[in-house]
């Protein structure tokens, strides 16, 4: 409760030096407290912050760029998680053409980040996998929402910023069971390169789909996404 009343998204936007807060405990009685849990809720606590303040952010700070610049700079991972990016090359190549429909658009080209956990002692070997829709702003594409609908989709990569959080917590609290993360980015933006109505895109996985409404986006990054996370389980990170 302490570390979440704290955060004050205004502040991040400040040149003000901002005094940090320092709190003590103090144990005693019988019922003693452990510090390692203290430790534990705090970390459990900053992961939440984590997503929380990536869906405060405007869709020009937070785009599929700046997702990656967060991760690889901001957020600091221990050795047993690795990071990989596919940039828009590498989503060619890998024939994710549903996801780079997507973001064709948009100035900021799309990205898939891979967050490849794997504790030194695993209690088994076959991962969980967890994928995150991370639309960074969605005006729909050519079938372009009204502004009313338009105004707070900024959160839509709200799936991505959860995933994040929880790969962070993972991490961070040493969890005894090898994890795959996948954060599907894209911005759904509207320009001449934007995919429209009626166009015919093959998935990673095989499937010949027609693009019936453009703002049906979130289910494209995924579908890739997804093919991957099946594909990949268990397996070395492809080169």
């Amino acid at each position: 409760g302490l570390e979440l009343s704290a955060y004050n998204f205004v502040n991040s936007y400040t040149e003000k030096k901002i005094t940090p807060l320092k709190i003590y405990f103090q144990f005693s009685g019988k019922n003693k407290i452990n510090k390692n849990l203290i430790s534990s809720y705090q970390n459990e606590a900053f992961s939440i912050q984590i997503a929380r303040h990536l869906v405060n952010l405007p869709p020009n700070d937070l785009n599929p760029d700046g997702f990656e610049n967060i991760i690889l700079k901001n957020l600091k991972f221990p050795k047993t998680m690795k990071i990989a990016v596919w940039d828009h090359k590498k989503l060619a190549q890998e024939n994710m053409n549903l996801h780079l429909a997507v973001g064709m658009g948009a100035k900021s080209p799309p990205r898939m980040i891979h967050l490849k956990y794997r504790p030194t002692k695993a209690t088994t070997k076959k991962p969980i996998a967890f994928v995150g829709k991370g639309i960074t702003f969605d005006t729909g594409g050519l079938d372009i929402k009204p502004s009313s609908g338009m105004r707070l989709m900024k959160k839509d990569m709200g799936g991505a910023a959860s995933v994040l959080g929880l790969a962070y917590w993972v991490a961070h609290s040493n969890y005894p069971r090898a994890c795959d993360f996948y954060l599907a980015l894209a911005e759904n933006a509207v320009d001449a390169e934007a995919m429209r109505p009626s166009d015919l895109y093959r998935s990673r996985a095989g499937f010949l789909v027609e693009i019936d409404n453009t703002d049906a986006e979130g289910r494209l990054v995924l579908a890739d996404s997804i093919d991957v996370a099946v594909t990949q389980k268990g397996k070395d990170e492809p080169e």
